[in-house]
């Protein structure tokens, strides 16, 4: 199956300008004893349709086939736009809730809904359980805190609905030091400690009055890392080397100067780790202290990273390649499930040259065949300081089954902090299922007919997403490719 398949839009549903007396809704109610002959949603044709007119027979109504196709091509034209369709708390009463997988439009703009159990019927927009919004789990939030020196409260945007393994949060510190151990409450969401790397206390000033800190949540300790803690010079005690980047200094007041200073003049200093005395030149240790973000470089393509002139740190992030959707096989009404995304993997530090491979997508199976597994993703490597593997297909559906959505996830394999996928939804319904999202997001849409024999492909993933399942026929969809992110900083 090639994209160049893809089937006519429907810009205007059938039937669209028919007169009334031509048309008509196919109403839910049997209408056997109402209207002789007359179709419903729940009889379909009536047998009087089958039977000959000279037997009593009643041929069927030209209107009730022109509305049930119109109602059909409705929703077709509405899946044809990308539209998704808001929580309806009637249509959930009917149906027994919505099933695992389901995705929603939020009644806030740029708020998705994601079903994680089924028969669900609670309400996502009022704070419903077992809905996750998938428009922010994975993304950079970025806020201000509001709170005290050794407690950070913040509100952050986008907004999150919940704390998820390997959010990052981008947060500007008020206006104090803090003075020891950390804590910190992200939307209201919670207060957890917030920790060095290794999983220690902060100690004090390890983050700054007005400071940006970045913050990544670890489920695992249920703790926000500190990935940018500062390394202090307090008076008279000299500076601790840690093997890591100094990214702030605090000097003691100095008696005013009698002449004025240049980078070749030298500072006298006492490494703790060793015990040796060093003398450091100003322009030496200029060339460790960061600054303002320079540039953001997306790389798509496999080559070689050159840091722009002038930049001394940069935080890069690796994703790997997403797996593909696995297909339907037939027009039977199963859907293949959706692909899993790939990992990234997280580095912080002082920039050089590193050789980029870019993890590929994963390739559909055919449409035809049963239980094929969609192709995995590639692993996507910034040389070794971060790399992450790709993710897994997703099955395609069987001749009385669903396809199981990719779960073999991608995962961070090097780098400070290791981040995994999200797998793939199961097949099911009419729908196939939705592509896992990637630390980017970027997981690929299921296909969905809304009855069978329409061939129906799942939708690509992008930036290491999941493919989507396809539906009625289709294939899945391609795998997102990975892409490696890098800020870099003065």
């Amino acid at each position: 199956m090639k994209i160049s398949a893809l089937p006519t839009k429907f810009a205007v549903p059938f039937g669209a300008s028919a007169s009334p007396s031509y048309i008509r809704a196919i109403p839910l109610a049997s209408q056997i004893g109402i209207v002789n002959g007359a179709a419903s949603l729940t009889d379909g044709f009536p047998p009087l349709n089958f039977l000959p007119v000279g037997s009593g027979g009643v041929p069927p109504f030209g209107q009730d086939m022109n509305g049930i196709l119109k109602q059909i091509t409705q929703w077709s034209q509405w899946q044809n736009a990308g539209g998704l369709v808001p929580y309806d708390a009637a249509f959930s009463t009917a149906i027994g809730g919505y099933p695992y997988g389901a995705v929603l439009v939020g009644a806030t703009a740029g708020v998705v809904w994601l079903s994680t159990v089924d028969d669900n019927t609670s309400d996502p927009d009022t704070g419903g359980a077992n809905w996750v919004n998938i428009g922010t789990s994975s993304y950079i939030m970025v806020g201000v805190d509001s709170g005290s020196a050794n407690v950070v409260t913040a509100n952050v945007l986008p907004a999150p609905s919940a704390y998820v393994d390997g959010q990052v949060f981008l947060i500007q510190k008020s206006a104090f030091d803090n003075n020891g151990a950390m804590t910190g409450n992200i939307d209201g969401l919670g207060t957890h400690p917030i920790v060095n790397m290794d999983g220690t206390p902060l100690t004090a000033k390890q983050w700054p009055a007005s400071g940006t800190g970045i913050l990544g949540f670890n489920n695992a300790t249920t703790s926000f890392r500190l990935l940018n803690p500062a390394v202090t010079v307090a008076p008279n005690a000299g500076l601790s080397a840690t093997d890591q980047q100094v990214l702030s200094l605090n000097i003691p007041s100095l008696p005013s100067p009698t002449g004025a200073l240049s980078l070749g003049d030298s500072l006298p200093l006492h490494v703790l780790s060793d015990g040796a005395d060093r003398e450091v030149t100003l322009a030496a240790l200029a060339a460790v202290l960061p600054g303002a973000m320079k540039a953001m470089r997306v790389i798509s393509a496999s080559g070689t990273y050159v840091p722009t002139a002038g930049a001394k740190s940069m935080l890069a992030f690796a994703t790997g390649g997403g797996g593909a959707g696995g297909g339907n096989a037939t027009t039977n009404g199963f859907t293949g499930g959706g692909g899993s995304a790939g990992g990234t993997g997280v580095y912080f530090g002082p920039v050089s040259q590193q050789t980029v491979t870019i993890g590929a997508g994963g390739v559909p199976n055919p449409s035809s065949g049963s239980d094929l597994i969609g192709g995995s993703g590639g692993t996507t490597s910034f040389g070794v300081l971060a790399v992450a593997t790709g993710g897994s297909g997703g099955s395609s559906s069987g001749t009385n089954s669903y396809g199981a959505g990719g779960q073999s996830v991608g995962v961070g394999t090097a780098g400070a902090l290791l981040l995994s996928g999200n797998g793939g939804s199961p097949g099911s319904g009419h729908d196939g299922g939705a592509g896992g999202g990637s630390f980017w997001g970027g997981g690929g849409y299921g296909g969905a007919t809304p009855s069978t024999g329409v061939a129906v492909p799942g939708g690509p993933g992008t930036l290491g997403g999941g493919g989507g399942g396809g539906d009625g026929g289709g294939a899945g969809g391609a795998g997102g490719p990975g892409v490696v992110v890098v800020f870099e900083f003065d």
